[in-house]
């Protein structure tokens, strides 16, 4: 004998009935899937963020390091126009002088070392003139009250 299931015994079954269970435990690995899912893009995010925070660190470091080689290079030119400059020889000093003044203008000189260059060398480096024609440089002695 069939009965009938009335609408609230029918719900009331359901909740009961494996069925249930079965949806109930879709629904809750679907659920768990999206965060998963969600919380994987957001450690990616994070992860591509910090990989781009190392990559501009480490760029910043080449350039450190490219600056400071650049700087070394310029003290070893320093070192050899002041010993140019010490030589006696008149050309080797007014070309070691010129050369001074080339490098105390450079961008990789800083204010204290245009300073240490004028103090060791004793002398106004804006009295030499260089000129560049061709490829060629030129330094000549400027005449007193020239510009």
């Amino acid at each position: 004998m069939l009965t009938a299931y009335v609408a609230s015994d029918f719900w009331a079954a359901w909740f009961l009935s494996p069925g249930f269970g079965g949806a109930a435990a879709g629904l809750g690995a679907l659920i768990a899937l999206i965060g998963v899912l969600i919380s994987l893009r957001n450690q990616r995010a994070v992860a591509q963020a910090d990989r781009d925070a190392r990559d501009q660190i480490a760029a910043e470091d080449r350039k450190a390091a490219v600056l400071s080689e650049q700087r070394d290079d310029w003290w070893s030119r320093a070192q050899w126009a002041l010993n140019l400059v010490l030589t006696g020889d008149d050309a080797q000093v007014q070309g070691g002088y010129g050369f001074l003044r080339v490098l105390a203008e450079s961008d990789l000189a800083d204010v204290h070392q245009a300073a240490l260059i004028a103090s060791i060398t004793d002398t106004d480096l804006d009295k030499y003139n260089i000129t560049m024609e061709n490829g060629a440089v030129t330094i000549t002695h400027q005449k007193p009250g020239t510009p």
